[in-house]
């Protein structure tokens, strides 16, 4: 059963790795970014201890970790393929087109018509943590939203892949470390 899953979530690494080689920028929910990388590191241990007689604890456990971190990440969205200046350019752009005034710091836009609301961006290697977090309660968070994914996707800048590259090897090592057990234990 571990070696099943194992392949299968080297797969779906090395899957979801082949998607963002392809340079396409995708903004998801980075509750389902941190779930992926969770259920990997999770998946040896999760199993062992279930085999071992836990499986209620470890289910009860696993499903309020799962809550707790849904609501911490509920309003943050990871933008692929993008660094911080590219995001930070077509945010300005969608609030500059509604008339909207703002305050441009290093890592984040205040909107200080709107009670100093916060959009705060992180990056890492090629992807943009953006927090709209406080922005959701605005009435105008659906376009600034859409509006942000539709400037992007225009934009014509290039970055190199390295999160692909990053989910391709770590995919790839899954699989090989799999490969090697399954042949010692035969």
């Amino acid at each position: 059963m571990q070696v099943i899953l194992a392949y299968l979530f080297g797969a779906i690494m090395i899957g979801y790795g082949l998607i963002l080689l392809q340079g396409k920028r995708i903004m998801i929910p980075r509750s389902l970014d941190s779930l992926l990388l969770s259920l990997l590191l999770l998946l040896n241990p999760t199993i062992q201890l279930m085999k071992g007689g836990y499986a209620l604890p470890i289910l009860f456990t696993s499903g309020v970790l799962l809550i707790f971190a849904y609501v911490m990440t509920k309003g943050k969205y990871t933008i692929t393929n993008v660094n911080m200046n590219m995001v930070k350019v077509a945010i300005i752009d969608v609030l500059k087109a509604k008339d909207i005034k703002y305050i441009e710091e290093e890592k984040d836009i205040i909107l200080n018509e709107y009670q100093y609301t916060r959009i705060s961006l992180s990056q890492s290697m090629n992807s943009v943590e953006i927090n709209l977090k406080d922005a959701k309660a605005l009435e105008f968070y659906q376009e600034l939203h859409t509006g942000l994914i539709d400037k992007l996707r225009k934009m014509e800048d290039k970055v190199f892949p390295s999160t692909s590259v990053f989910y391709i090897a770590l995919g790839t090592i899954l699989i090989i470390i799999m490969q090697h057990f399954s042949r010692r234990a035969n």
